[in-house]
């Protein structure tokens, strides 16, 4: 949301749009994609801010745990403190760490090459029962608890 100093702390960003039109290469010169798009959404991390009454997705207990591991494992050099001065460093940890279980759980490869359907067979979704809730889970951690145990299930 930005900082006490710039206009940004005024406004919490909560649905986003993405114009995606060119593609950038190194020295900065930009071309036109063969098939533009928009991209617009909340995220499960912003939803679960929103549910959870924070201005930060980094504040949800999405995230949350991740920057509070980094930090106690760096406090030899840190200070352990995920508030403190390297608070943008466990940030940059908690949001570069959560993607990468995700793209392999989807079997997502990374490539330049233009995107293909996937031919894979449907997966079941997990389901929510009485014997599935844990008293006190928050939904967030439930729903990466179960798509976790979805993920290590399939071929």
């Amino acid at each position: 949301p930005g900082s006490p100093d710039e206009d940004g702390d005024r406004f919490v960003e909560v649905w986003n749009l993405v114009f995606m039109q060119f593609e950038q290469f190194d020295d900065g010169s930009r071309e036109p994609l063969p098939k533009p798009s928009i991209d617009t959404g909340m995220g499960l991390e912003r939803i679960t801010a929103i549910l959870q009454g924070r201005h930060d997705n980094y504040d949800s207990d999405l995230i949350r745990p991740i920057m509070d591991a980094a930090a106690h494992a760096t406090a030899h050099a840190t200070g352990g403190d995920p508030d403190g001065g390297q608070r943008a460093s466990f940030k940059a940890i908690a949001a570069n760490s959560r993607p990468p279980p995700k793209v392999v759980c989807d079997r997502t490869s990374a490539t330049r090459k233009p995107a293909t359907p996937a031919r894979l067979p449907p997966q079941p979704r997990p389901t929510i029962s009485s014997s599935t809730v844990r008293t006190g889970e928050s939904a967030s951690s439930q729903f990466m608890r179960l798509r976790s145990k979805r993920c290590l299930q399939s071929p």
